[in-house]
């Protein structure tokens, strides 16, 4: 049992390679694409149409809308699209819980927040987050850079990413859940940016915008012109640090991250970027440091944080923490797309001797990641630890 369990502990070792940047995770039983936990756009659209470029029959989209208990909620809820990093009123959920729009286009009956004419409206911090500077860009298709969520005070909802739909699939994007947000003081808003003067908000916009386009240079010289004009803009200097990351010069974009903190130390995103720095690095201690911080503060934060932690803990032969930590994930996955929480927990579970608890795990990867960049590795693990378990019986 030992010699196979070593064995064992040779292949889990390897399971904490190639992580997911910070909000880019393997994807498991949902199709989306996330990235770093942060929506950080200052300008608001006005009630008219998304940027983004549809004809009128295309794009009908429409859902429902549940509380976690299965309930559908008795107080308005707004349906918000982000497309570019615009924030949209699109629809506002019928006492059904349903809604439907056409995504680009000026929706009937649809009541935007007087505050979206003049200042940005705070998003929810959903099941993840979607930072328009990354990720969203990956996809030709024009609805690449789009998502939608629900909006209702004291909630955060889970996020639908639009990325890979095509003309041909059901307009139904399936039912947003409303789950009830704790009272932690961190999150991926920053309170301190919201006090940004106009002259500020202008050169951020016009940086992100340019940020959006990858016109890096230009980018970063509104960004830091809006830096130098309010310089506790957090969103700003998270915005610069991704630019600077962007041009391969790291140790400034950290200094941006570490500003931004300073500006703002309850502001989340730049947190997960240094973590995605320290994972590359291999600084386990201080990845532990990080996340450990961010989940403390903000406990509903993108499930990547718990991944990271996880790996940092593991390295630091910390396991009960490492354990601790990928079941904390698994918790926080409400869409199941992180499916290396499985992959980890059962490779800690098989190397303390619990054969029965990782076979479960490594089944739960399989079933919601059948085609996973893992299943290979799960399906082998899993094969040696159910014949340990079937010797361990005679």
């Amino acid at each position: 049992m030992g010699k196979k369990l070593s064995a064992l502990s040779i292949l889990a070792a390897a399971l904490w390679a190639g992580l997911p940047v910070c909000g880019q995770s393997s994807k498991g039983g949902v199709s989306a694409t996330s990235s770093t936990s942060s929506t950080t756009t200052t300008t608001v659209a006005p009630n008219g149409p998304t940027n983004v470029q549809v004809t009128d029959a295309a794009w009908f989209l429409n859902g429902h809308v549940l509380l976690e208990d299965g309930t559908v909620p008795t107080e308005r809820v707004d349906i918000e699209s982000v497309c570019s990093g615009i924030h949209h009123t699109e629809a506002h959920v019928d006492k059904k819980g349903e809604f439907s729009f056409r995504l680009g286009r000026s929706n009937p009956g649809v009541t935007p927040d007087a505050s979206q004419t003049s200042t940005r409206s705070a998003p929810p911090s959903g099941t993840f987050n979607v930072d328009p500077s990354v990720s969203m860009s990956m996809s030709a298709n024009p609805l690449g850079d789009c998502a939608v969520h629900a909006v209702l005070v004291g909630y955060r909802s889970d996020v639908i990413l639009l990325a890979g739909r095509t003309q041909a699939d059901s307009p139904n994007i399936g039912t947003i859940i409303l789950h009830a947000t704790t009272n932690s003081p961190g999150g991926p808003v920053s309170a301190a940016s919201l006090a940004a003067p106009k002259a500020a908000q202008k050169a951020y916009a016009k940086g992100a915008e340019a940020a959006k386009n990858r016109k890096n240079e230009e980018a970063a010289k509104d960004l830091a012109e809006a830096v130098h004009l309010y310089p506790q803009y957090a969103e700003a200097w998270f915005e610069l640090g991704n630019v600077q990351a962007r041009m391969n010069d790291a140790a400034t974009a950290r200094q941006s991250y570490d500003m931004a903190i300073s500006a703002d130390p309850n502001f989340t995103p730049p947190y997960l970027k240094i973590a995605q720095m320290e994972e590359k690095a291999k600084d386990w201690k201080s990845l532990a440091d990080t996340t450990g911080k961010v989940i403390r503060m903000a406990p509903d934060s993108d499930p990547d944080v718990y991944l990271y932690n996880a790996a940092a803990n593991y390295n630091l032969k910390d396991m009960a923490a490492a354990e601790a930590s990928a079941r904390a994930g698994i918790k926080a996955d409400t869409l199941h797309r992180v499916p290396k929480f499985w992959y980890m927990l059962g490779a800690l579970l098989a190397n303390r001797g619990d054969l029965a608890g990782a076979i479960d795990q490594y089944k739960n990867y399989l079933q919601y990641a059948p085609d996973g960049p893992d299943a290979a590795t799960v399906k082998a693990q899993l094969a040696q630890v159910e014949k340990m378990a079937g010797v361990a019986k005679e």
